[in-house]
């Protein structure tokens, strides 16, 4: 389920710009810049002289008056990009979590042909030699609309250098104008006290699989359990990725309603085989807004009924042998600041998690970070004050790697897209186990640091991704070195992460005829003690 997700800020600024120039102000020693912190600011004087494309301006048409970038392309050359490209020495600021926005009014930008984030661009660009490149922007960004605020936010890795911030039009005709383009902190890295004696020796995991069906079918569990699999993570799910869906709050709890007598079956089902279940909410109450926020963290009604949601099924299933934990939400997703009144991302978690306990004190919840559950938002994690909890993690990295193949489709079946093989060579440093044990550092720190139980609640690679039997090996391997609980994502949803599915082509998907090497790699590990 994994999409790299990204954000409208609107966050109340320190006076800390780096120079016209934009070098970085001169830092204090030993200190870290806090929250709100301006990084950078643009001075349209000082980057007057940089390249502009086709149709751009530095014109007297901002907020105000003032100093503003303007982009016009015309129909006609609305496949290419327009942009400015502005160079950023980010290296002052590696290991933040920063906000990158700039205010922006359009008129008649069309929808993007192909991509949904390009359009209208405030990107921030940079490449690192553990994480590679990366291009973290707003998605469906069109149309007509006086100055607002977009933009993106992302964490600068510890080995970031140079880095560009590209203004402009992308496969979008129409007029964009940009002004007081800024970097501003969103939060620093925690602080990790050293380990303490709960950090070893390590647990030995639970495994399994997530698993999304219509119905909870016996047979399915049947051959799961034959393959040794233990754990299974259910969610609540659908309209996945999609904007504007489950406003209806009536609408929405009668299809919680259908899906609770689902999760009752296969709770049945699955106790009487030995297993135990992660149950999921996937689809959250006022669904996503335009930026991908999910709707509950700036509007308090759907928190109400998310608490609710989650009240509903700890009475149902109280004490219930199938539950394993509450997997409270999945991938969370907040690219703009809460209101007053509302909580944000781990505040509504722990609210949720506070009133399950209320119910059943026993069951176990997890805690997912900010960045859709992903890796970086652990640096900025700081454990919860609550017993029986497990922090979740998704584990889809590179993305490039993980996902190739499934955003350029029809560019990689015609070869435009190159295949992307593991292990190898990935972003210019070698791609293998040593690279993915560097990239999951921060979920190691955090567990060592607090004593803390971590749950990868989805791992995976395309079937068709070079060496992907081998990525998963090396996963697993991780996971069991570190003592982590795991799920495969995914059991008989979408094909391509279907182990019952031949490795290669992309299309036609054809079911294999003998174990497949992802198969047998999984299968080994579910069948251990």
């Amino acid at each position: 389920m994994r999409f790299h997700l990204v954000l409208m800020a609107a966050i109340g600024l320190a006076a800390c710009a780096q120079d016209a120039a934009g070098r970085p102000p001169a830092a204090t020693p030993g200190a870290v810049p806090g929250a709100g912190t301006l990084l950078w600011r643009l001075e349209p004087a000082a980057v007057a002289g940089l390249p502009l494309p086709a149709g751009g301006a530095w014109v007297a048409e901002g907020p105000d008056g003032a100093t503003c970038l303007r982009v016009t392309v015309p129909a006609a050359d609305a496949t290419a990009g327009h942009v400015v490209r502005i160079p950023i020495d980010l290296a002052p600021w590696r290991g933040l979590k920063v906000a990158v926005t700039a205010t922006v009014a359009a008129d008649g930008v069309t929808r993007p042909g192909r991509n949904r984030w390009n359009g209208i661009k405030c990107t921030l660009y940079h490449r690192s030699p553990s994480g590679g490149e990366s291009w973290v922007q707003q998605r469906d960004c069109h149309g007509t609309f006086p100055w607002s605020e977009v933009g993106t936010i992302t964490a600068i890795p510890a080995d970031a250098g140079a880095g560009e911030l590209r203004l402009g039009l992308e496969e979008s005709a129409g007029t964009a104008r940009f002004a007081d383009a800024r970097l501003t902190v969103v939060a620093a890295p925690a602080v990790r006290p050293p380990p303490g004696p709960s950090a070893s020796p390590p647990r030995s995991p639970l495994r399994g699989v997530q698993a999304i069906r219509s119905s909870a079918a016996s047979g399915d569990l049947d051959l799961l359990a034959g393959w040794g699999v233990s754990l299974i993570r259910w969610p609540l799910f659908r309209n996945w990725g999609q904007v504007g869906t489950d406003r209806d709050q009536g609408e929405y709890d009668a299809w919680v309603g259908v899906q609770i007598e689902e999760l009752q079956r296969l709770l049945d089902l699955a106790a009487a085989r030995g297993q135990r279940v992660a149950v999921n909410i996937a689809c959250v109450p006022g669904g996503r807004l335009a930026d991908d926020t999910m709707a509950m963290f700036i509007e308090k009604p759907y928190q109400e009924q998310y608490i609710r949601t989650w009240e509903c099924i700890a009475r149902r299933f109280r004490g219930h042998p199938g539950v394993w934990a509450y997997d409270l939400l999945n991938e969370p997703v907040q690219n703009r600041p809460s209101p007053p009144g509302c909580l944000d991302w781990l505040g509504l978690q722990v609210a949720a998690a506070r009133a399950v306990r209320a119910i059943d004190p026993a069951v176990a919840v997890t805690i997912a970070p900010d960045f859709g559950g992903a890796v970086p938002g652990f640096a900025y994690l700081a454990p919860v004050d609550l017993a029986n909890v497990i922090y979740t993690v998704h584990m889809y990295w590179p993305l490039a790697y993980t996902h190739q193949g499934v955003y350029d489709r029809a560019d990689y079946q015609a070869g435009r897209s190159k295949p992307i093989a593991y292990p190898g060579s990935w972003g210019g440093a070698p791609f293998d186990r040593e690279a993915l044990r560097r990239h999951l550092q921060p979920v190691r720190d955090f567990q060592l640091a607090h004593g803390a139980r971590i749950y990868v609640g989805e791992f995976s690679a395309v079937r068709w991704a070079p060496g992907a039997d081998r990525y998963l090996a090396d996963c697993i391997a991780l996971c069991e070195e570190y003592g982590w609980d795991w799920t495969y994502h995914a059991f008989r949803e979408w094909d391509a992460w279907s182990v019952e599915h031949q490795d290669l082509p992309i299309d036609p998907a054809q079911p294999a005829t003998a174990p497949t090497a992802r198969a047998l790699v999984l299968r080994n590990a579910w069948r251990r003690p």
